[in-house]
């Protein structure tokens, strides 16, 4: 006897081949899903003695057959994934001429601020000799003001290519109409 496990659909109601008693769900990884006991592809309905250890335990003794989950249950889990990897990255800084420099939100504003106050300068015929940057660690780095000018201009490039690299995966998994399509993405 085989038992598989079918992904519960978000707001289940009357769901078919549901006993008087309801099915039994279990907790499968961090989805809910319900067991339907199978033998010779036919349903039984005769007790639930088959489910009697735990779900580990049967799914490592090949009694309980994971369903496939459904394809927006797979792209959202890529989607969180990959979101999840491009916090990690921005939460690390990104590093511009032996520089980590943070790169919230707050902190990419602010350099886009200085560059666009030094373009200002030049133009009015003020520009500093050196500029004064902190990195991640709250250290001060003092460096002429064309140094500090592509540094931060090869850190927008940097955040660019990460930030053009998840739009590009993200439209990729939302494109993907198969899990075999998405299983090609992971890797």
């Amino acid at each position: 006897m085989k038992v598989i496990l079918n992904p519960i659909p978000p707001n289940p109601v009357n769901m078919p081949g549901d006993r008087p008693f309801g099915p039994i769900r279990y907790l499968h990884g961090a989805d809910l899903v319900t067991a339907m006991e199978v033998a010779d592809s036919a349903p039984v309905y005769g007790g639930r003695t088959a489910l009697a250890g735990s779900l580990q335990d049967l799914l490592e003794a090949g009694v309980l057959v994971p369903a496939p989950l459904p394809l927006y249950v797979q792209r959202n889990k890529m989607l969180r994934e990959t979101q999840a990897a491009f916090n990690k990255s921005i939460s690390s800084g990104i590093s511009a001429g032996g520089i980590t420099l943070r790169a919230a939100d707050a902190d990419r504003t602010a350099f886009t601020q200085l560059l666009v106050m030094l373009a200002e300068a030049e133009r009015q015929g003020a520009l500093p000799a050196t500029v004064s940057l902190a990195d991640m660690s709250g250290n001060v780095h003092e460096m002429p003001t064309a140094n500090a000018r592509a540094l931060l201009l090869s850190y927008g490039a940097q955040y660019q290519s990460l930030w053009t690299a998840r739009a590009l995966r993200v439209s990729s998994i939302n494109a993907a109409s198969t899990p075999e399509e998405l299983a090609g993405l992971s890797s």
